[in-house]
């Protein structure tokens, strides 16, 4: 049985995934918790291409596409099972993709929000880098100065240097009263190479990789000014 779990579940050891203790006994019980991307009754960890079948999908609100931080459940019963079950046992969060901006689309006189500073992604039993670049979805978990209900945000490609693309990243939110908030920011990479000119992409194109450079205004002790942080780097589209 347990060559069985670990064929089901073969990247188990990777960093941004963990298991609880089995139960000794007649069963076991594992806890599995990691942010999930779902394809009909299947889920599929961040950081893996293995498919996961989820035995009570029919019982939860997600749907194909959604991207959520939720823990499984993966358990058997010797004694009444015929087989082990892998459940959807809790649902922290669904994780929008956001699209990437054109610069007009964005208003800089409403997205004048500045942001605080990041913060590792906490899961059940460990933390997440604040910054990761996964399967062309630029993540940053990031505090901003302003209220939660309501905050938007936005990303532009502000242009290219050497091996990297470089990006704008801006928020709008209400004021709140110098309090901040925290959220897990996703971007979709996709499509990058629509927002670049020809002679941008050729610059790029000799390249293996690249990387991702982020621009954001930052507030710190009352006073804003820009920084940028990497953020992470993707095989390159564009390469001949």
């Amino acid at each position: 049985m347990k060559k069985y779990l670990y064929i089901l579940l073969p990247f188990a050891l990777l960093a941004l995934f963990s298991c609880g203790p089995a139960e000794v006994g007649s069963t076991f019980n594992y806890y599995y918790d990691n942010i999930y991307t779902v394809n009909k009754h299947t889920v599929t960890a961040e950081d893996s291409d293995s498919m996961i079948r989820i035995d009570n999908m029919d019982n939860t609100e997600l749907k194909t596409g959604d991207r959520a931080h939720m823990m499984l459940r993966y358990y058997y019963d010797y004694n009444t099972m015929s087989k082990p079950h892998c459940d959807i046992y809790h649902v922290y969060e669904v994780i929008p993709t956001l699209p990437l901006s054109t610069f007009d689309s964005v208003y800089l006189t409403e997205y004048t929000t500045p942001f605080n500073k990041l913060h590792k992604y906490e899961l059940w039993d460990r933390y997440a880098n604040p910054v990761w670049l996964l399967k062309m979805r630029q993540n940053i978990n990031i505090s901003y100065f302003g209220a939660k209900e309501g905050a938007l945000f936005a990303m532009t490609v502000r242009g290219v240097s050497d091996d990297s693309i470089e990006f704008n990243l801006y928020a709008k939110a209400a004021d709140g009263s110098g309090e901040t908030n925290t959220r897990l920011l996703t971007f979709d990479l996709s499509n990058v190479g629509d927002f670049l000119t020809p002679e941008q992409i050729s610059s790029l194109s000799t390249k293996r990789t690249i990387k991702s450079r982020i621009y954001l205004t930052r507030m710190e002790d009352g006073v804003s000014g820009e920084i940028c942080i990497d953020g992470g780097e993707f095989p390159n589209p564009f390469i001949k």
